[in-house]
């Protein structure tokens, strides 16, 4: 099969224009309180749940991140990051080979964009809307050679729209990556997996100050996790081929929109992945038996006997005549997934 696989998108979607605009019209709104009078400031503070201190230091996050987001190259994946792999509150560790690829950020700053649609009870991740910034350090043009005991950061902030003010806002935590990435494993939890988090330090985006970063904050905190989960996937996928298609407003009524509201001209990259090539010699639609039961065979990434990568696609294989096999996994002792 030759060709190559879009990710389905109804549109370009624009997080990046929406955000900033709404980031530098809050900014303003701060900036505007802050100068006329500082008994109003006090007010708009109290009325978004912060300290005037932290009011204050808003407003320069504020402006970095908006910076950031302008710098950035924007790439555009499928509904919930999901390349070729699942992606949620339990989902599956980071690998080593996937840790590897994230070596091939694309660029020193780049801004992963995706719809979240996964709904899981009281581990909902609520924004509808995601974008997730990283900033690699070893990519900077000022980076220097580190020594045995030290290492390079990448940074990851997570900005997300929220329905319930129809606004972007960046979340209140933000991760510092060491470099090169790499994940610790936690316990077994009975019900959701293995508890894992990457190697690092959860640190408080106004004030910078590291936070308890763990197996109970890796339950917790998982948004952070699914985001990185997303942006390895993307790594990963180019590295096994898949390429980035640029793209800007297609609509000339939507770019005058953009523009008059100061944020017009952003280009995007969505995400293309190669259609699923000859299957090496074993590895047939029929597996390594013959004829077995029609079934569905999940999508991933094959490393082929020369250690290229590529992409087997979701499909279904067997023969419908010996029925269907319906997989289903629960945890058995040692973290080891059973069939039933």
């Amino acid at each position: 099969m030759g060709g190559e696989a879009p990710i389905a998108q109804r549109a370009l979607p624009q997080y990046a224009a929406h955000a900033v605009a709404d980031l530098e019209k809050l900014a303003k709104t701060m900036r505007a309180a802050l100068r006329s009078n500082p008994a109003n400031a006090e007010a708009l503070a109290r009325q978004n749940g912060l300290p005037l201190g932290v009011f204050e230091t808003h407003t320069r996050v504020n402006a970095f991140l908006t910076h950031m987001i302008r710098e950035a190259v924007h790439i555009v994946l499928p509904d919930n990051g999901e390349v070729y792999r699942s992606n949620g509150p339990g989902t599956d560790p980071v690998t080593e080979s996937e840790c590897e690829s994230f070596r091939g950020l694309p660029a020193p700053v780049c801004c992963f964009e995706y719809r979240w649609t996964i709904s899981k009870g009281d581990r909902d991740i609520a924004a509808p809307k995601r974008m997730t910034l990283v900033i690699d350090g070893s990519q900077m043009s000022e980076a220097k050679e580190v020594g045995p005991d030290q290492c390079h950061h990448a940074l990851m902030f997570s900005i997300v729209y929220n329905e319930t003010v129809d606004s972007w806002d960046f979340l209140d935590t933000f991760v510092d990556l060491d470099l090169p990435l790499s994940i610790q494993l936690g316990p077994v939890v009975p019900g959701e997996g293995r508890v894992w988090g990457p190697r690092g330090t959860l640190r408080d985006v106004f004030t910078g100050k590291e936070l308890p970063n763990g197996p109970a904050m890796w339950r917790l905190g998982g948004e952070y996790l699914t985001d990185l989960v997303a942006v390895v996937q993307a790594c990963h996928s180019l590295r096994a081929g898949a390429r980035l298609e640029k793209q800007t407003e297609g609509s000339s009524g939507r770019r005058w929109k953009f523009e008059k509201r100061g944020v017009g001209g952003f280009v995007y990259h969505v995400l293309k992945i190669p259609a699923e090539g000859a299957a090496p010699p074993g590895r047939g639609a029929g597996g390594t038996h013959t004829s077995p039961a029609f079934h569905m065979r999940r999508a991933h990434l094959r490393e082929l006997a020369s250690g290229k990568l590529t992409f087997v696609r979701q499909c279904f294989v067997g023969d419908r005549a010996r029925g269907f096999v319906g997989k289903h996994y629960q945890l058995a002792p040692g973290g080891t997934r059973e069939k039933r």
